[in-house]
């Protein structure tokens, strides 16, 4: 053992390295270096193990079987992906890759700071990207903590796309989980250490106001939630913050920060990568858009005079969804065709759904402007929804009902409070969920009186509920059925299968009871479903079912591209949530145009508010394009509360014709305002083609993966099957690592665009745990071999053939690996050819055993290529540092331009000492900044030979 000699001691420290020797009392002593445990201890000799060496075994005479040496070579060739490629991530999950989203990724990662804001327009996977960073830095051991941060009713969508496409567990973490967390661990720890990856809503956790008018209790219970809930998370030490729908994070108009905003500056100024994802950046408001900007980068930002294209390009990706390409170079997304089905209930047999509705609108009203008097805002929330349900179906209004008549008589006498209500936390649940959560907190009318007028409003309503039930001619599911009719004579598909949309779980019952009763194979989806059985309702619809119904809040996080048709059986008052639901599937991978048919009952007030807000949104559509109108939306919805639109429609005379037109007037300036904004501001990506590298990882990955376990499980006697009926799905009985791994995996896959539905299978890529294990075992043998090549271009030569590892670091934020491949001649002569082909080995076949000759016979082989080994790593060397000279060199052009204006600012100041006292601090500030861009300059080379190989071509 030496100096530099790698050792291993125990298993909880890895491998390390001796960095000092020491003989004291007839024994020898080393101090060692573990990087596992970034750790320097003193061990023994005896107590050391030293790592075989392919220098010393070859010197030894050592020599292992040809596939051990190819295993060694591919794990290694595999794991250096780890390091170099911007775009590994990509082929590691079940996603397509596409490359808009790649080129995000490199845009991001090959920035000087990993601070972005992804700006493409909706249904381009920002989602995807987000996430594929998050990876990346994961794979490099940069980064561990995540958080994401968004609105509430996203947060269960986050959660569940980053376990079916990245198979990444995330913990959900609210109010009640908070306390929960609290109660088990106690109030003295950081709740936000107890998980690494977290998401939350922007409204549970940003900061509450304190003031002297709340009274004593709430005081208290809004300190200890800044405290152990706002500052805790700002101290949670994460490695990368992702905020999503991040046009939320605005100041007010007199620059004064909201709680939003003051997360989010919080969190900017202590987390290494900061993700900002919205389709609207620029919502009409250049101060507000500066501000978000300011968050990503403060010194390019800080004047606004830097907001333009020039500079706002440098920090943001922008991608037009009708323009991006596959790896073909072909178009992804299809046409969008919408078809209004106007509904009429005139005949005879329709007058006891008529009067239903009737009565509902006239309970709505009168209780309306009760429920507004006591400031009730459970029941006004409740009475919209009655509102809405009247709409979907009557089965769904009388089941509602008849829970509500129960209630109100058992808690006749009681009346009841929420304490503490979210409004706009609410508004972003489905109609499904906001029912359900309303329901559970009763929301009741303090006077008595009301209290029992109410009970026989709601049982008149009941009867006619069930009057129209028993006509058995629903005009609504008739239309259901003409259209189901007229799609399969349209596309000649006796087959064809067709995803029916609605609001309410009830109604879902109705529609999915009557269609089977006529014959049809359904499946259906709901909030109530766990992940796992929505993806086997899913998997029934793709091969069984003809007819899938689905809620609002099922259809989150499920991909539904292989069918082309949708029926809006109840249309949300929130247009938003209308297309989000068309996104299930018009989206990436669809292959036929979308057809849509939107269900509009007539002669209600709804159809009458949807006319004319409609007739504007469509200008929008027409004049901008349908993907701007979806973008646009998150943004509308905020400054035109849609449900509170109808609502008052229906319950009071106050919105006219003439007051609905100058709404719809107010929501197309507004959106034709951000469009041109954004148009000018964010120029779009225009470069849509990868580099032929990133295209040969996208494509060679997968098949290196493939090719390393199979050649891993012909050594030890275990075989890969592909199911007959499923090309490219395999299974296999494992006789490997028992202990750590299932002994039958029946759903494997290589490609990740298989996983788009194939979600249940394990995709074997660089980052499934069981490659991983694969890639550790190959790693242990295989330094030392002999073979002989049948190769007709390399024939009658023979040599060494070595690999060396390069790895450059400069102990922060930079890391790079290379596997250079050598081969020197028995003449001693480097031959650069044959290097270049071992490059890959796997691009060789036929290996036999060999003969290893005389350590003596090839020693001053092994030291020539010592020498082009040590040349080949400087050239790489040289290149990687005169590339990150340059991002080092944009950095600090950056922090120079920030701190000259800041500087110029205090010079303004009158008072003396507080300018010299505000100066001081901010050449302090500048030489801290220039110290840390300092230490990250200087790049660490290393070079270790990994394998050698005495090579006869035949």
């Amino acid at each position: 053992m030496k100096l530099g000699s790698k050792v291993k001691y125990k298993d909880k420290y890895g491998i390390g390295q001796i960095i000092s020797k020491a003989e004291i009392f007839n024994n020898i002593y080393f101090e060692v270096f573990f990087k596992k445990v970034n750790k320097t201890i003193q061990v023994k000799k005896e107590d050391l193990e030293l790592l075989p060496d392919p220098s010393s075994l070859l010197a030894a005479g050592y020599s292992s079987d040809p596939n051990a040496f190819y295993l060694k070579n591919m794990a290694h060739n595999l794991e250096q992906f780890y390091n170099n490629q911007d775009v590994i991530s990509s082929v590691n999950f079940k996603i397509q890759p596409l490359p808009h989203q790649i080129l995000a990724l490199n845009f991001v990662l090959n920035k000087f700071k990993t601070r972005c804001l992804l700006a493409d327009e909706v249904g381009l996977g920002k989602t995807i990207e987000a996430a594929l960073i998050f990876e990346e830095l994961k794979l490099r051991g940069t980064a561990k903590r995540v958080l994401i941060i968004t609105p509430a009713g996203l947060t269960n969508q986050w959660q569940e796309e980053m376990k079916l496409k990245f198979d990444e567990d995330f913990y959900i973490l609210n109010k009640d989980k908070a306390n929960a967390l609290e109660d088990l661990y106690g109030e003295e720890g950081n709740i936000w250490f107890e998980f690494d990856q977290v998401i939350t809503s922007i409204d549970f956790l940003k900061s509450n106001k304190l003031s002297d008018e709340i009274s004593e209790a709430e005081y208290k219970g809004r300190k200890k939630h800044n405290e152990k809930i706002y500052n805790s998370c700002i101290d949670g030490d994460w490695d990368i913050v992702i905020f999503d729908e991040a046009h939320k994070l605005t100041k007010y108009k007199s620059g004064r920060e909201t709680a939003r905003y003051k997360l989010g500056k919080e969190l900017a100024e202590v987390t290494p990568t900061l993700l900002l994802l919205t389709a609207t950046p620029h919502n009409g408001k250049p101060a507000v858009f500066q501000n978000m900007l300011k968050l990503i980068d403060p010194h390019l930002f800080y004047n606004r005079d830097n907001l333009i294209p020039e500079k706002v390009k440098q920090v943001t990706v922008r991608n037009k969804k009708r323009a991006v390409v596959d790896m073909e170079g072909k178009r992804i997304f299809k046409n969008r065709i919408t078809n209004e089905v106007r509904i009429s209930r005139n005949n005879s047999s329709d007058e006891a759904e008529k009067k239903l509705y009737d009565n509902i609108v006239d309970y709505v009203s009168e209780y309306y402007d009760l429920a507004k008097f006591e400031k009730n805002y459970p029941m006004i929330f409740l009475l919209m929804l009655y509102q809405r349900i009247v709409s979907s179906s009557s089965r769904a209004i009388k089941k509602t009902l008849e829970k509500r008549y129960k209630k109100l008589k058992k808690v006749k006498d009681i009346s009841r409070r929420l304490n503490s209500l979210d409004l706009e936390d609410l508004d972003e649940l489905s109609g499904e969920e906001q029912l359900e959560f309303i329901e559970s907190n009763m929301a009741f009318l303090k006077n008595d009186k009301y209290l029992n007028k109410e009970i026989n409003i709601i049982e008149n309503c009941i009867k006619s509920a069930e009057k129209s039930l028993n006509g058995n001619d629903d005009a609504k599911l008739k239309k259901l059925l003409e259209i189901i009719d007229f799609a399969k004579q349209k596309e000649k598909d006796p087959d064809l299968k067709i995803i029916v949309f609605t609001e309410f779980i009830e109604t879902q019952n109705y529609i999915l009871e009557s269609l089977e009763k006529l014959g049809y194979k359904t499946a259906h989806i709901n909030g109530k479903l766990s992940l796992e059985e929505k993806i086997l309702q899913k998997n029934k619809f793709k091969e069984e079912s003809q007819i899938l119904v689905s809620t609002d809040a099922g259809g989150e996080g499920i991909n539904l591209q292989f069918c082309s048709y949708m029926i809006n059986y109840d249309l949300p008052w929130n247009p938003m949530k209308l297309e989000q639901r068309i996104g299930r599937i018009d989206r990436i991978g669809q292959k036929e145009d979308v057809k849509i048919f939107n269900f509009i009952l007539k002669d209600t007030v709804e159809e009458h508010v949807r006319e004319i807000l409609e007739n504007k949104l469509r200008i929008i559509k027409d004049q901008f394009g349908e993907d701007k109108f979806g973008d646009v939306l998150s943004t509308l919805q905020e400054d035109f509360n849609f449900n509170q639109l109808y609502f008052d429609a229906v319950i009071n005379d106050e919105l006219e014709e003439e007051k609905l037109d100058q709404i719809g007037e107010e929501m197309y300036n507004k959106a034709k305002n951000i469009i041109e904004d954004e148009d000018y501001l964010i120029p779009f990506n225009e470069k849509n083609e990868l580099k032929k590298a990133d295209k040969k990882v996208i494509e060679e990955v997968p098949k290196k993966v493939k090719s390393f376990i199979k050649l891993f499980f012909k050594s030890n006697n275990m075989e890969l099957n592909e199911y007959s009926r499923d090309e490219n799905i395999y299974y296999f009985q494992n006789n490997f690592a028992n202990e750590k791994f299932k002994n039958h995996f029946s759903k494997v896959i290589f490609k990740p665009s298989k996983g788009l539905n194939t979600e249940e299978a394990d995709l074997f890529s660089l980052n499934h745990d069981y490659v991983k294990e694969v890639i550790k075992k190959s790693k242990k043998e295989g330094y030392v071999s002999a073979f002989e090549i049948n190769d007709n271009r390399f024939a009658g030569k023979s040599g060494l053939l070595s690999y060396w590892k390069l790895n450059i670091t400069n102990n922060f934020n930079y890391n790079y690996t290379e596997l250079i491949s050598i081969f020197i001649e028995d003449t001693e002569r480097f031959n650069r050819r044959i290097s270049k082909a071992f490059a890959d080995i796997s691009d060789f076949n036929n290996f036999n055993l060999g003969v290893l000759p005389d350590y003596s016979q090839i020693k001053c082989l092994e030291e020539s290529a010592k020498k082009e080994a040590e040349k080949e790593a400087e050239d790489i060397f040289l290149s990687e540092k005169l590339d990150w000279t340059d991002k080092l060199k944009q950095q600090k052009s950056q922090l120079e331009e920030y701190f000259k204006q800041k500087r110029e600012a205090v010079e303004n100041i009158k008072v003396e000492n507080i300018k010299k006292g505000k100066l001081s601090n901010l050449a302090s500030d500048y030489d801290l900044e220039l110290e840390q861009l300092k230490e990250k300059e200087e790049l660490f080379p290393k070079l270790d030979c990994v394998q050698l190989a005495y090579v006869e071509f035949k």
